[in-house]
This record gives structure tokens, C-alpha cells and sequence, in this order.
């Protein structure tokens, strides 16, 4: 699912049946707004917006209601806050992954993938430019790399 984020200055935000309307303020007149979007909630997931949007009552309580969390951050980048809905299931999800490092076993077999898929990746990327760079220079074996490579990953799967 998507997240909405509203971050163009001196955005208001509303709510029109099941959507959240977006508008923006003109230069010239605070008061007057211009239609920007409008964003079914049942299509979002969060919405991260500025600490210069405005939000009416009604739209925060459609978004919460819904399961929909709303982050707020400065012109600089800082996390200020966050409305968040009554039952999170973010805080669940991460106490699970955190329970899963407590095994050793399981820690042990995600590193080997980690590091047999960094190693084939490399792997590729070192034919790729052993392949561009014989193209320029001819003469040489064109499997000497890929015959290196396969040795040093058979010998990292010990």
C-alpha cells in the first residue's frame, strides 16, 4: 500500500466521503486553496506530511479510525511526532523479528544467505566488467575471472 507524503508548504488536507482531499494554499491568498489530489484511504497505508499541513478534526479521525498512521516532520528533515491508531501492528511485527534473533540457529542460516547472496552478486559484478573490459583488450582468457570467482565462492560455502 501506498503512503501519501505531504510535504509542499501550507497544504490542507480534508475529508470528502472516503477520500482525503488535498489542497494547496495560493501565494497570493492565504484564505484561497487550489485542488491538488484526491486519495482514497482504503489505498493508504501511512502519510507522512509537514509541520506547515493542516489537517482538519474529521480527516484525523477517518485516518486513525482506519488504521492509518501520520507522521509529522520539519522543513529540515526532523522527526517532530506522530498520531498513531489505537492497535498498531508495526510494534507487533518487530517484537517478532526480535525474537527470531534469539535463535541461534536461525541467525546462523540468514548470515550464510546474506553472504552467499553477496558473494554471487559480486560475483556478477566482476564478470560484467571483466566481460566490458576484454571487449577493449583482447588477448586475454575471457573465463579467468568467472574461474576465480567460482573457487572463492565454493571455498566461502565451507
Amino acid at each position: 500500500m501506498p503512503t501519501a507524503c505531504l510535504l509542499q508548504p501550507r497544504l490542507h488536507c480534508s475529508l470528502q466521503g472516503e477520500r482525503l482531499i488535498i489542497r494547496a494554499a495560493k501565494e497570493e491568498n492565504e484564505e484561497e486553496t487550489v485542488f491538488i489530489h484526491a486519495i482514497p484511504l482504503h489505498d493508504l497505508e501511512r502519510v507522512i506530511a509537514s509541520d506547515t499541513t493542516h489537517f482538519t478534526t474529521p480527516a484525523l479521525a477517518a485516518l486513525l479510525s482506519r488504521g492509518i498512521p501520520i507522521q509529522l516532520f520539519s522543513w529540515a528533515g526532523t522527526f517532530l511526532g506522530s498520531f498513531l491508531p489505537a492497535h498498531n501492528h508495526h510494534g507487533h511485527a518487530r517484537l517478532a523479528q526480535y525474537q527470531l534473533t534469539l535463535d541461534p540457529a536461525r541467525c546462523l542460516a540468514l548470515a550464510q544467505k546474506i553472504l552467499h547472496a553477496k558473494l554471487y552478486n559480486q560475483r556478477r559484478v566482476l564478470q560484467r566488467l571483466h566481460h566490458s573490459r576484454m571487449r577493449h583488450h583482447s588477448g586475454h582468457s575471457p573465463h579467468l575471472v568467472s574461474q576465480k570467482c567460482a573457487i572463492f565462492c565454493s571455498e566461502s560455502r565451507r
